[in-house]
């Protein structure tokens, strides 16, 4: 309701209050036996916002001077009695709202009527009557008697706010207990008004004599209407009773009817005042009572309730341990009916070791108070419990529990860790990625495959560590990953020093939670590529066997049949015939050694005779090496050698001398003919960390193209001109050094170069070495 509209019904109801108590007052005075205006304004004030306080007042003081006019008393005694009611009204209210903390919807309980009681009638009514008799003494009727003035002012005031604020305050109240009359104690009520008519009329009946001994008659009606009917229906009955009271006196021609200050009238005010105080009172503490008990009878319902449909199971000990109550959910974790629980302690409720172990768990908690946490296992199923001391004050504590089935969360926990676990030391490097492209998890296969610390690689962009993922690209293929579910891809990873890591790469698009990753796996492919190209070699060379046996055999008795042709042939030597035939038989005859060198390496691809090892001086092999192979490399590059004393090897005499040159010869090939002083050839000897013996061949040639890199050690491949060689020589390398339990290793890109790099075992200890050629 708009504030205009309250402020006009407010100003049309006090001049209605102001009008009825004008027609209530005693004959020959100014006072009423009550002035319901000043509990009406109070109770206004008590539910409004103080900012709305002025244009009630303003009301107030408007209803006041109509009713004053209309009753034909002088404007300024009626400006008095407003500006008075409207004094006491604001200070009772001010002073209500700081003992309350705010504003009061209603009245309820015994503290909020003891405070309007004191506050109202006691405070404010008191302060209120003594700005009005200063001002009534002024306008009025001069200084004299001006104590009993401000008492009859007083005690018309504070009756008024007696009886009218609680009234109106009660009534308004909307959340306390159902005090309104229902149609079922319609009879009841109508019974209670005859009966209070009765009193009143017999205590201040007709004739206008006052029988004060009759009271009790008042204060009857007043308890039974508090027992019956709370708060709202005493306050009601009181409001009514003071009317008629009002009524019957104003009417009255018997003695003590002359004067409203006189004896009779104050005597009746305390008598209202009495009955109403001690029905005001009764009433709050029955509800109050009641109020309690409804609340003790929710709680126990909702416990009650709590405790049948709870999940978890619930439980309550006594100060020995034992139980008191429990949920049903207790009942089905400990398999037994409760009525067959109830007053059993731990040990008793679970035979053998959980049920020790939980006593000695109660016992110290009743003892110290420290709350108990503990996994407990029943039929099966894991329980989380807690366990917590009550305190009650005056009185032994009480232990509460709650326990809950967490085995599934258990298993689910355990599986989580056993999959972290699995994850972590699985052998395919595992990264968790974001759509931003952020690494945000990194498994120990990772951290090896790219050679770092784990701790470096979340955080990382997918890119830097995947360059065939290009940021620019990311978008389109997490795009892409997103529509299909899934990715294979060739991964170009590298590792610490520049080391290429050739790896195939799955892409998994997974979504959990609303949020979107990919799982990114890895596997390195260097191994599987290094295993498969030595199976292709050693096929090579078993083929390069066969057919080296093949060729061998038909070839001896060639050369022997070729032998003795020049034999015979040398004899008719001077005959020009005889002569050109020794020549070609010649020819044929070296034909025959070049394929015989040809079966010889392809021998030498194929195995190593392990029976003719003995112990080599690695670092002489190279030497010798170097200078045979001097002449080719002296018209082409600059020889830089820095040779440390490495480990002996077990290989054949002058076989690791054969891989060295042949090193050396396809360096100087690799950086062809030009400028010495601009290419160079290194060759170095070290010992490897474990203690293997490296041989390095490095040129700055040309390199070898990515796509040929693979083929380099197989038999018969070359990207000489045809003719200009067999494709044999790194095969044969190749072949002593693998058959020596050694490794070749290669590293080349175009235009920067090649290093070939033999890693070999060291030999025995205690061998001898080789013997030194003459």
């Amino acid at each position: 309701m708009p504030l205009p509209v309250r402020v006009v019904a407010f100003g049309a109801a006090a001049y209605l209050v102001c009008r009825l108590g004008d027609e209530l007052h005693a004959p020959g005075s100014d006072f009423a036996l009550f002035w319901p205006a000043a509990g009406a304004f109070l109770a206004v004030l008590v539910v409004s916002a103080p900012a709305t306080w002025p244009w009630y007042a303003g009301a107030a003081v408007a209803g006041e001077l109509v009713s004053g006019f209309a009753f034909g008393r002088p404007v300024a005694v009626s400006l008095a009695f407003g500006l008075a009611d409207v004094v006491e009204g604001a200070g009772t209210a001010l002073l209500l709202r700081r003992a309350w903390g705010g504003p009061l919807v209603g009245v309820r309980g015994l503290r909020d009527v003891r405070r309007l009681l004191a506050l109202g009638p006691g405070v404010g009514a008191g302060l209120g009557s003594l700005a009005g008799t200063a001002g009534y003494a002024l306008v009025g009727s001069g200084a004299a008697a001006l104590g009993p003035l401000w008492l009859q002012w007083w005690a018309s005031d504070a009756l008024g706010m007696l009886l009218v604020a609680p009234a109106l305050l009660s009534w308004a109240g909307r959340d306390l207990p159902p005090g309104r009359v229902a149609w079922r104690r319609a009879p009841e009520a109508l019974a209670l008004g005859a009966v209070t008519t009765a009193a009143a009329l017999l205590t201040f009946g007709p004739g206008g004599v006052v029988r004060l001994e009759l009271g009790y008659l008042l204060v009857a009606v007043m308890v039974w209407a508090a027992a019956r009917f709370g708060l709202r229906g005493a306050t009601a009955l009181g409001v009514a009773l003071a009317f008629l009271a009002s009524w019957a006196m104003a009417r009255a021609a018997g003695p003590g009817a002359a004067g409203a200050g006189g004896p009779i009238t104050l005597q009746v005010q305390i008598l209202l005042a009495v009955c109403t105080l001690a029905a005001l009172l009764l009433a709050a503490a029955l509800e109050e009572r009641a109020a309690a008990e409804a609340g003790r009878r929710e709680s126990e319902a909702l416990f009650d309730a709590f405790l049948a449909h709870s999940p978890a199971a619930l439980f309550i000990l006594d100060a020995r341990a034992r139980l008191l109550a429990a949920s049903r959910s207790f009942e089905r974790m400990m398999g037994r009916p409760l009525a067959a629980l109830l007053g059993e302690a731990a040990p008793q409720a679970m035979p053998g070791t959980q049920g020790d172990a939980a006593g000695s768990e109660d016992a110290a908690l009743l003892a110290e108070g420290t709350p108990v946490r503990v996994d407990r296992r029943l039929l099966g199923r894991v329980h989380d419990v807690v366990k917590f001391r009550i305190e009650r004050a005056g009185r032994e504590p009480l232990v509460g529990g709650v326990a809950v089935d967490v085995t599934e969360e258990r298993l689910a926990l355990r599986a989580l860790r056993l999959a972290q676990v699995a994850l972590d030391r699985n052998f395919t490097a595992t990264l968790f990625v974001e759509p931003s492209g952020l690494v945000t998890y990194a498994n120990e296969a990772a951290g090896r495959l790219w050679e770092r610390p784990l701790a470096e690689l979340p955080g990382r962009s997918i890119w830097e560590l995947d360059a065939a993922l290009e940021e620019a690209g990311w978008p389109e293929a997490w795009g892409r990953l997103r529509a299909q579910g899934a990715l294979l891809l060739e991964g170009r990873l590298t590792g610490r020093g520049g080391r290429r890591v050739e790896a195939e790469v799955g892409l998994t698009f997974v979504a959990v939670d609303g949020q979107e990753h990919a799982v990114y796996a890895a596997r390195d492919l260097t191994e599987r590529r290094q295993a498969e190209s030595a199976q292709r070699l050693a096929a090579v060379g078993t083929l390069a066997a066969g057919m080296a046996h093949e060729i061998n055999n038909p070839l001896t008795f060639v050369a022997a049949n070729l032998a003795f042709a020049v034999d015979r042939v040398g004899a008719l030597r001077g005959d020009p015939r005889a002569d050109e035939a020794a020549r070609a038989l010649e020819d044929a005859e070296e034909g025959t050694r070049r394929v015989a060198r040809v079966v010889r390496d392809l021998k030498a691809v194929s195995r190593v005779d392990a029976a003719e090892r003995r112990p080599i001086d690695l670092k002489a092999e190279v030497e010798t090496a170097l200078a045979l192979a001097q002449n080719e490399l002296r018209h082409r590059a600059t020889v830089q050698a820095s040779l440390d004393e490495v480990p002996r090897v077990e290989a054949p005499e002058f076989q690791l001398g054969q891989v060295f040159l042949n090193l050396l010869v396809n360096a100087a090939q690799a950086v062809g003919e030009g400028d010495p002083a601009r290419q160079v050839v290194r060759v170095e000897t070290s010992t490897a960390p474990d203690g293997w013996a490296v041989v390095e061949v490095r040129d700055t040639g040309a390199g070898i193209p990515a796509e040929v890199l693979p083929r380099i050690f197989e038999p018969f491949f070359t990207t000489k001109p045809l003719g200009q060689g067999t494709g044999l020589g790194l095969s044969v390398c190749h072949g002593i050094v693998t058959g020596l339990g050694g490794r070749i290793e290669v590293e080349s890109a175009p235009g920067r170069g090649s290093t070939f790099r033999v890693l070999l075992p060291p030999a025995a200890p205690g061998e001898a070495p080789a013997p030194a050629a003459p």
